[in-house]
């Protein structure tokens, strides 16, 4: 693991660093620069192409010379795809492994010596390593046994030298965060508590590549059940695995109408429209947050496998209870008001009354164009009555009626 993701950072510091000296112009406009050199030399066209993509002419300009590790392409295919994505939108982090590839200076290899730290531009040094068996000389850098072999020395340019490497050099404390890294910085706490629970941090952390779909504490908190599923580790790691692919996919390489199978085993449907990207549902609100072991894109929705029953909508409140001979369009006349006042619902109406000592009907204005405040009237009774279009009123019942009614 640790060789591979060499290779990868060396792979993008090569890169910015080939811009860099190209920047400069090496030696007071010769075309013999290292970029040159490099340009035509077969063994070295993948960091070539890495070189153009890095972008990062602004950031190293210096006027050399310079000693460069260069990768040879046997070198870049033993990168790890997940890393090597992760180096190329990560910036910082780029530059910091583009300058533990350079030195400042020209240094030969018959100028090397074995056990000599060699500052890079990054601060820290480099370890170099010579063994001479017979008329053999061997050039390791940063081990003796495990360290990146110089494969092809002294490649002279006219504002340095390359020396081609067989591996990658990883400066320490660089940031290489895993998902569940990523997860934990992104705050999203409620996704990082049920991997837990589920014990899917393990998962998560090894190599990979993985893709996750992570649904925000938001969404977690729309489940009407979440605080049960989160108790419930074989229902909690059914759902969890549905949102984790075995494979890097950023949004770049989703399609419309394709579908995408889960660690769970059943299969993820992608939707775009314009430049919303939705999975099953689920809207991706924030993409292409990347890790060494692989992507994670935020989602504002958990999604829940097919095989498994969608958890129950909230019950919807009880209706108020309310005993009372319904009457349309007809008027309690006016002679036995007791009191009235704006109500929104015919219930509102007849509850109040029900609570109002002496009321034994009550006439609510149903109609808002008639009466846009929808007037409640509390009434002694009802006995006379008139049609009136619009109007509702109620007649309460005795204990007894509602009784016979009920049953």
């Amino acid at each position: 693991m640790a060789s591979t993701r060499a290779v990868a950072l060396l792979v993008v510091g090569l890169s910015g660093l080939a811009a860099f000296l190209q920047g400069c112009g090496g030696g007071g406009g010769s075309t013999n620069s290292i970029t040159d050199v490099a340009g035509k030399n077969k063994d070295l066209s993948t960091l070539v192409t890495a070189l153009t993509s890095a972008g990062l002419i602004d950031t190293l300009s210096g006027a050399g010379p310079f000693t460069v590790f260069a990768p040879s392409n046997e070198a870049f295919k033993k990168l790890e795809p997940a890393l090597l994505t992760y180096l190329l939108n990560s910036k910082d982090e780029l530059i910091k492994v583009l300058q533990y590839h350079v030195a400042s200076g020209e240094v030969k290899s018959g100028d090397l010596k074995d056990g000599e730290e060699v500052k890079t531009l990054q601060g820290s040094n480099v370890t170099v390593s010579v063994t001479k068996k017979g008329n053999a000389t061997t050039i390791k850098i940063n081990g003796a046994t495990n360290g990146a072999t110089v494969t092809t020395a002294d490649v002279t340019a006219s504002n340095g030298v390359v020396h081609i490497i067989d591996t990658v050099l990883i400066p320490k404390g660089l940031s290489l965060p895993k998902i569940p890294d990523l997860a934990a910085s992104a705050n999203l706490t409620t996704l990082v508590k049920a991997l837990k629970a589920a014990k899917l941090l393990d998962t998560l952390s090894a190599a990979g590549p993985y893709t996750v779909f992570a649904p925000t504490d938001k969404a977690f908190a729309a489940v009407p059940d979440i605080d049960a599923i989160l108790k419930d580790v074989v229902k909690l790691t059914k759902i969890l695995r549905y949102h984790v692919v075995s494979d890097e996919v950023l949004s770049t390489k989703l399609k419309n109408g394709e579908e995408i199978k889960t660690l769970e085993g059943k299969s993820l449907s992608i939707n775009i429209s314009g430049s919303d990207v939705f999975v099953n549902k689920a809207k991706v609100t924030k993409a292409d947050v990347v890790a060494i072991n692989g992507v994670v894109h935020v989602i504002d929705a958990v999604l829940i496998p097919p095989d498994m029953p969608k958890p129950p909508s909230p019950s919807p409140p009880s209706p108020p209870s309310c005993s009372a001979d319904i009457l349309s369009d007809v008027n309690c006349d006016g002679e036995d008001n007791m009191l009235n006042v704006p109500k929104k619902t015919k219930d509102d109406c007849c509850k109040w009354c029900t609570d109002t000592i002496g009321c034994k009907a009550w006439t609510w204005n149903q109609d808002k164009k008639m009466d846009p405040l929808q007037r409640c009237y509390l009434k002694r009774g009802c006995n006379k009555q008139t049609q009136k279009k619009g109007v509702i009123s109620g007649k309460m019942l005795s204990e007894e009626q509602a009784v016979q009614v009920v049953v």
